[in-house]
């Protein structure tokens, strides 16, 4: 529909392959939120995105979290900051030879769903998932 076309051309302008932009529109979105509890007790949020591979990559809901990691022949940085409102921002910086390129994706609960919203330069999209299992 209208939101699969934004993200293709979201990921277009961002320079991602035409191969690539067809597997990435063949994954179902899908995001896990839990609590990590450490050896000393304390918690931390974490929301977890499902990768191309299956496997959910987690990003700690903490201020200022950051975590590098590669795919493809890529550099990622993953920089992770409370915004007011109680809305999480997760910056993710792409690396390629030529330059830095960055994907912003705001989440928030409104009405008991969790939004979405991903954008890239001047194109951006919504989703909205909804509870599919205890909490």
């Amino acid at each position: 529909p209208e939101e699969d076309a934004k993200a293709e051309a979201m990921m277009k302008s961002q320079g991602v392959p035409w191969m690539v932009r067809k597997i990435l529109m063949q994954i179902k979105p899908e995001r896990k939120a839990y609590e990590e509890v450490a050896a000393d007790g304390s918690k931390t949020l974490v929301l977890a995105s499902k990768s191309m591979s299956g496997e959910f990559i987690p990003a700690k809901c903490i201020s200022g979290w950051t975590h590098h990691s590669e795919f493809f022949g890529y550099k990622f940085e993953t920089v992770v900051t409370w915004l007011a409102g109680g809305v999480l921002r997760v910056e993710n910086h792409v690396y390629d030879k030529a330059k830095r390129k960055t994907t912003v994706t705001d989440t928030w609960v409104e009405g008991g769903k969790l939004m979405v919203r991903q954008s890239a330069e001047a194109d951006s999209y919504q989703l909205v998932f909804e509870n599919q299992g205890p909490i």
